[in-house]
């Protein structure tokens, strides 16, 4: 079964009956949400071999996926690496909520296990915080973020691939 780049869509041929457990392979887990439900589309297409080619789409379904908290109770340990812009652009109010985001998402995270990591990127990129446990101390870096600089994203984002 082919699948659209986007999580929340899926392609189907035409006459294909699918489950939801066909489509659903991984959990939907909220990161920060106060809804109980995520809407997931199902497209057709008559053409064999396309993925994802508006022209040729048409929308079959659209399903309600409950959003639960046992999934993210029972999910597997996560490994994030944050890479965020500081650039001269970022200044002010873009930065704050960048980095009030970067937090809910830290607070957010039920595993003892789950791994953090932030890389910062203006003229130059740095390394923050190595990927490590997560800890009280990633939320003090997140502040320390501060705006300078032009925009190095190709270097910034092959940093945080890395």
């Amino acid at each position: 079964m082919d699948y659209a780049d986007n999580l929340f869509h899926i392609i189907v041929n035409v006459n294909q009956e699918v489950g939801i457990r066909d489509v659903i392979s991984t959990p939907f887990i909220p990161v920060s949400s106060d809804q109980d439900f995520a809407e997931l589309e199902l497209y057709t297409t008559d053409l064999s071999n396309q993925k994802y080619v508006i022209p040729s789409m048409k929308l079959g379904a659209t399903l309600k996926v409950p959003l639960t908290t046992t999934a993210i109770e029972n999910s597997l340990p996560l490994r994030i690496q944050f890479v965020q812009d500081v650039s001269g652009s970022m200044d002010g109010e873009k930065l704050l909520a960048c980095k009030d985001g970067l937090k809910a998402i830290c607070r957010k995270l039920a595993n003892e296990a789950d791994e953090v990591g932030l890389i910062k990127f203006g003229s130059a990129v740095e390394i923050v915080s190595a990927i490590q446990p997560l800890s009280t101390n990633i939320e003090n870096e997140i502040d320390s973020l501060r705006v300078g600089g032009m925009t190095s994203l190709h270097d910034g984002i092959v940093k945080g691939l890395q």
